[in-house]
């Protein structure tokens, strides 16, 4: 079971779940003030990490990989922002495994498939995993606040919720004050596959190659990155 998480582990969004949400901040261009050095840690360690969620899900990948190492991003003064310094020329940054998109991208693709023999005991597809956890942790929320933990859009988020209503997971029902929200509740039956889920957690630590003390601070940084490209969004939409 993973620190950063209640009793049962579902406390804290997993890595996985990290790394997809960061990816949709970085494949969509918004800026991130994070140093490229840093980027580049990340990345490689991303791609280390993929490598050992491939080799248990015996998918193939290519083991080189070049080191994503280059000076710091500008930073913001005040309203304004410094100028970022030229990317080393010696380094052939539109080589796919020197993007950290791509490493993220593609270790998020190996996960979620090491996820798959882990749900389909309980009948859950990933994404319907990941509103599990929310909805666990905290029962009753709308459509809206939902679909913000998750990072989804309700044309997304709709179709989910429709087929866990009818696989008698949930309801969804009009509030009463407002008919404009839509809450989601849990049933008995969803509630009690949580402690069918237990071991989830558990199992994906095991299966990843990688230490409790690794997944940790992996998931701390993504969540650290993803919050610092969430903060400069709004800069991007106005570049």
């Amino acid at each position: 079971m993973l620190p950063s998480t209640d009793a049962n582990g579902f406390r804290t969004v997993n890595t996985c779940d990290a790394m997809q949400r960061l990816l949709s901040n970085i494949v969509n261009g918004r800026p991130t003030t994070y140093t490229w050095d840093t980027v580049g840690q990340l990345a490689i360690s991303l791609l280390a990490a993929r490598q050992l969620y491939c080799s248990q899900s015996n998918c193939s990948i290519d083991d080189t990989v070049s080191p994503m190492v280059a000076p710091h991003r500008p930073r913001r003064t005040g309203s304004a922002t410094v100028p970022a310094p030229a990317l080393p020329a010696h380094v052939d940054w539109l080589q796919l495994d020197n993007q950290v998109c791509f490493a993220l991208y593609s270790t998020s693709l190996a996960m979620t498939k090491l996820y798959k023999p882990l749900l389909a005991p309980l009948g859950l597809t990933y994404p319907q995993y990941l509103a599990f956890l929310v909805l666990w942790e905290r029962d009753g929320l709308t459509v809206g606040e939902l679909g913000e933990r998750l990072f989804l859009d309700s044309g997304t988020l709709t179709p989910l919720l429709k087929r866990m209503e009818a696989a008698g997971w949930l309801q969804r029902q009009r509030a009463a004050d407002d008919e404009r929200r839509v809450i989601v509740s849990l049933t008995p039956e969803g509630r009690a596959l949580r402690q069918k889920a237990r071991s989830v957690p558990s199992q994906l630590a095991q299966a990843s190659g990688c230490s409790v003390g690794e997944l940790t601070d992996l998931t701390q940084r993504l969540q650290q990155l993803r919050q610092q490209l969430l903060d400069d969004a709004p800069d991007a939409a106005h570049a």
